[in-house]
Parts: C-alpha cells; sequence; structure tokens
C-alpha cells in the first residue's frame, strides 16, 4: 500500500513547559513536496519542520505544516492548508485550519480557532472561545480571551487588531531567484521591502541574465551586486539606509532574495532580524539555510552604525 504520510518524526525530542506543564515534542520532517498556501517556499522532502507531540497535532493531509521553531501540543490541532512557524505556540484545544497562519511570537491556545485568511502574528496571544476567520489580523501584543462558552466571540471581516502597547517585529523573509519569479503574490507592494543581490560578472557578461522584476510585487526595491568571492561589502551602508527608511515607512514586510535564497540573502536576514529582534540565530539554526558570514556582520556593523547616527 503506498503510503500517504505527508512527515515523519527524526528522533530528535525535546521538553518545553508550557503553564507549568512539561511536554516532549518531537521534529519533524517532510515525506513529501508540498506548499502551504501563505509560505513562499515549497516544503521539500527531507526539510526539517517545527515540533509537536502526537501525529493529532498535524493532519497528514492537505497542505497544512509545523516550520522552523513552532511547537503544537496537548489537543491542539493544525490542518486543511494552515501554516504555524516562528516561534508559534499552538496548545490545549486551539485548532488552526483553512488558510489561517501564526507566526513569531503569537501563542493561540484554549479553545480559540483561527480560520479562513486569519491570520496571528508578531506577540498576539488568542485565547478561550473566539474564532478568528475572515482576513482577520492579530498581531502587536494585542490579547483576545473569549470567556463565554455558549456564546462564541467571533471576528471577522478585513481588520486589523494592533495593540498601541506592542512593538512591532518585523516579517523578515528570505527568498530564492526562482521563488520570485513563481509566486505571484508576495504580499501588498506597498508593504514591501526587497533587498536583492545578484551577480555583477554574469549581469555584465551574460546577456540572458537580469536583474528580478519586482514590478508589481515591491514598490522599494534596492539592488546590490555581489559575487560568490567578494570579502567585504561596500554596499553594507547602502543597505542600513534601505532598512531604516523602510522602518520609517512603517513597512510591514523585508525580503531579502538571492539566487539561491540560502546565502547571501540568509546572512542579511539574520542580520535585520538580531539587529531589530535580537533574533538573527533563527536563520542560522534554520537547516534550509547557509548564512554568508562575511554578509552578516557587514550588514549588522552598518545597522548599528546608521542607528548611531539617528538624532532622538
Amino acid at each position: 500500500m503506498e503510503n500517504t504520510a505527508k512527515y515523519e518524526f527524526t528522533g530528535e525530542t525535546r521538553i518545553i513547559n508550557n503553564n507549568g506543564s512539561e511536554h516532549e515534542v518531537k521534529r519533524i520532517r517532510a515525506l513529501k513536496r508540498f506548499q502551504p498556501p501563505t509560505m513562499l517556499e515549497e516544503v521539500n522532502i527531507g526539510d526539517l519542520g517545527g515540533w509537536i507531540e502526537t501525529e493529532n497535532n498535524l493532519s497528514q493531509n492537505g497542505l497544512c505544516w509545523v516550520d522552523e521553531e513552532a511547537v503544537a501540543i496537548e489537543s491542539a490541532v493544525v490542518k486543511d492548508d494552515a501554516y504555524v512557524c516562528g516561534n508559534g505556540v499552538i496548545c490545549e484545544n486551539a485548532v488552526i485550519c483553512g488558510r489561517g497562519t501564526v507566526d513569531e511570537n503569537a501563542v493561540v491556545e484554549g479553545n480559540a480557532i483561527i480560520c479562513d485568511d486569519a491570520e496571528a502574528f508578531e506577540s498576539a496571544k488568542i485565547s478561550g472561545y473566539v474564532t478568528i476567520k475572515g482576513n482577520v489580523q492579530i498581531r502587536g501584543l494585542a490579547c483576545l480571551i473569549g470567556l463565554n462558552k455558549e456564546n462564541r466571540t467571533v471576528i471577522d471581516g478585513d481588520i486589523t487588531i494592533f495593540s498601541s502597547l506592542g512593538i512591532k517585529k518585523w516579517d523578515v523573509k528570505v527568498c530564492s531567484r526562482k521563488i520570485i519569479e513563481s509566486y505571484s503574490n508576495i504580499g501588498s507592494p506597498q508593504n514591501n521591502a526587497v533587498i536583492s543581490f545578484y551577480d555583477p560578472d554574469r549581469y555584465n557578461t551574460d546577456p540572458s541574465y537580469s536583474l528580478v522584476d519586482y514590478n508589481g510585487k515591491a514598490d522599494n526595491v534596492l539592488y546590490i551586486p555581489l559575487d560568490d568571492f567578494q570579502t567585504e561589502l561596500p554596499e553594507a551602508d547602502k543597505i542600513a539606509e534601505f532598512v531604516y527608511s523602510a522602518k520609517s515607512k512603517k513597512l510591514r514586510q523585508i525580503i531579502c532574495q538571492c539566487e539561491s535564497g540560502k546565502n547571501q540573502s540568509a546572512g542579511c536576514a539574520a542580520a535585520i532580524l538580531e539587529h531589530f529582534n535580537h533574533s538573527g540565530n533563527s536563520i542560522f539554526k534554520n537547516n534550509k539555510y547557509s548564512p554568508d558570514e562575511m554578509v552578516y556582520y557587514a550588514v549588522l556593523d552598518a545597522l548599528e552604525r546608521f542607528e548611531d547616527t539617528i538624532i532622538i
């Protein structure tokens, strides 16, 4: 009989503490190639995913996935085409379904449901008898608690709920040329800033090689020439200025892109995450990437220098 399983356990385990209770979670590995609708890159055979307590936490059907350092424990369920990533935590009886997304440090617990195209990210917390649906976004330090079992709180529509006390942590993506050219929707162009690394030798000598076209995908693009043998990054200060400009415009997403989507772009993304979110290690720990350390340190140093020039 054909094996229909989408993932398997790697044998790697760790203990996490949730509300005073310890849980042994297991790392997962993909057995098939697929792509959750809200994930920019495909999941390939052999890719490591996040952590779940039992197979009941993540459906073997659909395009759903638990990625990176995200955790699903207890009776929580991720199913359909839902995507849980970053350091998100899904616990108790929570359900993430449809095309729902949980990212960054968001926590979904109790009997909460995220469905349709709804998202919870940054440090949002959703608990109790709450259903988040439609195109609702819960972000910042927003905390939603549904206390009435008989009269479940339902939030629907095209709205964003954001705590005014929250400090936005940027959504920083690492992408390859192939992903950008084949994926039509990478977010609203006016909310995207892109740092695109390209090979200057190929650009100058190969007529078939061109810069990645971001027309209709991003309104703010910075192209950076960089070959695999450079030991310095002269454009590091230009990158820092571009990033801070994106920050001042309150853009939601920064995309770092290079040919492979594994080296130069990963080093740049790790530097941005480390400088603003103190989470650059999440890129270095992710087996999908091999961050270019020269790029990482050059961009990180440039960001710190630029920060020192800002007059508060």
